[in-house]
């Protein structure tokens, strides 16, 4: 009879290769007590960030300790001078980002995002916009939400509202808590895509700083 982990990593195993984003060649997978570990090197760091999206979404999966390395495409790699003129051009090019308030710092192709921003989205955003520039190693995500002052209350049924309006299946399967511009989320959704809609309701809703997500995707095998 096979453990509870070895159940959880055949699990995992099965998700990465199951996701078209994940660059499942060469990932190694390790589970203590429900503690995920990933390991082996991938080509973006939007690929890096696959792998992990896609084991948070196993059920069985408490924490992911993600060690997979970025490696830059073969040949010289840019400069950090280049590669933060890359990282202007693509946030002035993004237009939902506000791009005039965002500052970035590179060193050795590791990218520190600084500034402010009225959304979480934007934020989010920001970070998307760069990590398949190449060059790019890592992405340090430190803008500011731009600081809003609604009662939980009202950011918590604006919430819920558009749960309704967007996710009506899932809505009665969730749970969310609203403490000072921080959103916590509980329960299971149906599939990756409304994981990603109900995470995203949550982050454009103004007053929200912070989304603590505790999603789990439940799967069939």
């Amino acid at each position: 009879m096979i453990s509870q982990d070895e159940e959880i990593c055949r699990r995992v195993l099965l998700a990465l290769n199951a996701d078209s984003s994940v660059e499942n060649t060469g990932l190694s997978v390790q589970v203590d007590q429900g503690v995920l570990t990933l390991g082996g090197i991938a080509s973006s760091w939007t690929a890096r960030l696959a792998a992990e999206r896609a084991s948070h979404g196993v059920a069985g999966v408490l924490d992911v300790a993600n060690e997979i390395e970025v490696n830059v495409a073969r040949g010289p790699a840019p400069d950090d001078a280049n590669i933060a003129r890359a990282v202007r051009n693509a946030l002035e090019w993004k237009v939902l980002v506000p791009d005039s308030r965002i500052h970035s710092t590179v060193t050795h192709g590791h990218v520190r995002l600084t500034g402010d921003v009225d959304y979480w989205s934007e934020r989010e955003d920001a970070a998307r916009t760069i990590r398949d520039i190449v060059g790019v190693r890592e992405v340090v995500n430190e803008i500011a939400i731009k600081p809003t002052h609604p009662a939980s209350h009202e950011v918590k049924k604006a919430i819920e509202d558009a749960l309704l309006r967007y996710a009506a299946q899932e809505a009665n399967r969730l749970r969310l808590e609203v403490h000072g511009g921080k959103v916590t989320l509980f329960g299971a959704v149906s599939s990756p895509d409304q994981w990603q809609l109900v995470l995203h309701v949550a982050r454009t809703t103004p007053g929200v700083r912070v989304v603590d997500d505790h999603l789990v995707v439940e799967q069939r095998y």
